[in-house]
């Protein structure tokens, strides 16, 4: 009996399981390495957050109960009236108040000069003790001047406040009191977490009972003058102690000079963190080790036969596409892959062959589309009583539109072209096209001719000749040619089954009758390259200064939009009329913005239109003079 029926066949999924498992085991234990150093920095972060938190909090109560104690005698100031003792109503009022603001003994004082002061009236228990505090403060009546509130340095009966306010007279008193905080703001924190209140000196206030617990006052008290001179108003700052490091949190409250100062240990913060690492640690290194063996066992056997396919590319990526790998017997899908790579290589050679064939192709159409370059113009004509300019889009490598200018003595002569059809069998015809017009424009010059028709006739007769050469009869091209007088402005216009052309008259004057455009239709002859026919008498036309000439082939009037909708002839005439008005009598910036506005009016398929599209425009100069002819103008449209 075969042993082919009872061989295990072991997917290669399950081999890739196995490893990536393994894999993934590996990546645990470093992860965890690196995602206990983010937990330290994360905690890090929560006890700076925590600390200024806790600081931020208990300034804003400190600074609630400042504000309600002088919001509180303020209104208490109005209502005193006597001099020498306090009214019933506002002795109810204060002894309302005392309790709720925790607020001693209360003084009111009237300034009587700048450094003196009176007092009026009281609502103490103990005056002496109140007059005693006045003295220890030293404050004067000038002291109040540019400020509402001042505080002391805080003593047994609390923290002196004195504020300006006006009785009832309207007149200005100082009353002054003591302010006892609730113990509580401080004490109702985080056991790692140390609070105290200092004054502008840097003297504490009030805070926990352990804050200064093995720390050195005098160094904490001149580490707390560096906050106090600090340009923040609040913060967060590491100071070390001797050999214990804290991170620091600061918050002034901005209506006094008073600052809430917050300590906590680093030590004791990250005790927790750490041992959390090393624990993560020690069971990363383990997992690493564990996948390492088992990725060890399980990977050998595999890596082996897709090392032998990894050295076929190899050699394949060098040129070597002979290069094939051993299928084996092995019922897997690394057989499959070393199958499906033989047949790859194999395909490869043959794409290869195509490739070549392509880029040759390529090559080909791109020195065609060089040389075909070479039959426009290299840039516009500038003269001073015309200027010429002209663009044309392909719609494939190769276009079957044409166009070109020359001057012979005083005439302009000025060709364009549309080949049926685009691509590679046009742009022959319009190479055929050139060299005929290039040959008469020489013998033209060489013969010095002058006579209009003579230059027509030339022309018409070579291209035609030489379209019905190239095209073979299959292939023809609509032209138009127009030879301007540069001396009388007269122009002279054959087309050959070709667009007509446009002459832009802009309105002058109050009377605006007819249209702008002059339409010049002289069609009668076929196409070129269809039959030799008779040349009939070009369509003559007086150009005068500020005229703007438009000569183009159908693909501007015949190419769809993204809706398929193709440029209507009114759209057409109002934007080479609005494009001449303000361009004036520069022909490349006419050219160039009808283009434009051409492109955008077809949106996406201008990228791909339907058919090649030539301009060509001619703009006579709004200072142009011309020595008028005796003709008869071509009809309006």
């Amino acid at each position: 009996m075969s042993l082919e029926r009872f061989r295990l066949r072991v997917s290669i999924r399950l081999k890739i399981l196995v490893l990536i498992v393994t894999v993934t085991a590996a990546s645990l234990a470093s992860y965890l390495l690196v995602g206990m150093s983010l937990i330290i920095e994360d905690k890090a972060s929560y006890i700076y957050d925590y600390n200024f938190g806790q600081v931020k909090a208990s300034s804003e109560q400190i600074a609630s109960q400042i504000q309600q104690v002088r919001s509180t005698l303020l209104v208490l100031g109005t209502l005193i009236q006597s001099p020498l003792k306090p009214t019933p109503l506002a002795e109810s009022f204060y002894q309302r108040h005392r309790k709720m603001l925790s607020i001693g003994d209360l003084l009111v004082l009237r300034p009587i000069d700048p450094t003196h002061f009176q007092t009026i009236s009281d609502f103490a228990e103990n005056s002496a003790a109140m007059e005693s505090v006045l003295n220890a403060l030293d404050w004067v009546p000038k002291d109040f001047d540019k400020r509402e509130l001042l505080v002391g340095a805080a003593g047994p009966g609390g923290l002196p406040i004195g504020i300006r306010a006006q009785d009832a007279d309207g007149k200005p008193i100082v009353l002054l009191t003591q302010l006892q905080f609730n113990s509580e703001i401080f004490q109702e924190r985080s056991s790692k977490l140390r609070l105290h209140l200092i004054d502008s000196l840097a003297r504490p206030l009030l805070g926990t009972a352990d804050f200064f617990s093995g720390l050195n006052p005098g160094l904490t008290q001149e580490f707390e003058k560096t906050l106090l001179g600090s340009e923040f108003q609040s913060g967060a700052k590491d100071w070390q102690d001797g050999d214990n490091d804290f991170i620091v949190a600061y918050q002034r409250i901005p209506s006094v000079d008073l600052m809430v100062v917050g300590l906590i240990s680093k030590q004791e913060s990250f005790r927790a963190a750490e041992a959390l690492a090393e624990r993560s640690t020690i069971l990363g290194v383990s997992i690493l080790l564990i996948a390492i063996a088992i990725t060890f066992v399980f990977a050998r056997g595999l890596t082996r036969r897709i090392s032998e396919m990894w050295h076929a590319t190899r050699r394949v990526g060098q040129g070597d596409f002979s290069a094939r790998v051993e299928e084996g017997q092995a019922r897997d899908e690394i057989s499959d892959l070393a199958s499906s790579f033989n047949i790859m290589a194999d395909r490869i050679d043959e794409l290869m062959v195509a490739t070549a064939e392509k880029a040759r192709m390529e090559k080909e159409l791109e020195t065609a589309q060089a040389v075909q370059n070479r039959f426009f113009p290299s840039s516009g004509l500038m003269h001073p009583k015309i200027q010429v300019a002209g663009k044309a889009i392909a719609a494939t490598e190769c276009a079957g539109d044409w166009w070109h200018y020359s001057q012979i003595g005083k005439h302009l002569i000025v060709v364009l072209g549309d080949v049926t059809g685009h691509g590679v069998s046009s742009a022959l015809v319009t190479a055929a096209a050139y060299g005929a017009f290039a040959i008469s424009i020489s013998e033209l010059r060489v013969e010095k001719c002058e006579d209009v028709r003579s230059i027509i006739g030339k022309l018409v007769r070579r291209m035609n000749a030489a379209i019905q050469a190239a095209g073979a009869g299959q292939t023809s091209m609509t032209a138009v040619i127009s030879v301007i007088d540069l001396e009388t402005g007269i122009m002279k216009t054959f087309s050959a089954a070709h667009r007509p052309v446009y002459v832009y008259r802009a309105r002058s004057g109050s009377v605006q009758t007819g249209s702008p455009f002059h339409v010049l239709m002289d069609g009668r002859m076929p196409a070129l390259g269809e039959k030799d026919v008779d040349i009939p008498e070009p369509e003559t036309f007086q150009l005068r200064a500020g005229d703007v000439i438009f000569w183009y082939t159908d693909g501007l009037v015949e190419c769809m939009n993204t809706r398929g909708v193709r440029m209507r002839k009114q759209t057409l005439f109002k934007t080479m009329a609005r494009i001449s008005d303000e361009a004036g009598s520069h022909a490349d910036m006419i050219c160039e913005k009808l283009l434009q506005e051409f492109s955008a009016f077809l949106g996406e398929r201008a990228k791909n239109p339907e058919d090649d599209t030539t301009l060509a425009v001619g703009a006579i100069p709004r200072d142009a003079m011309f020595l008028q002819g005796k003709i008869q103008e071509a009809g309006c449209s």
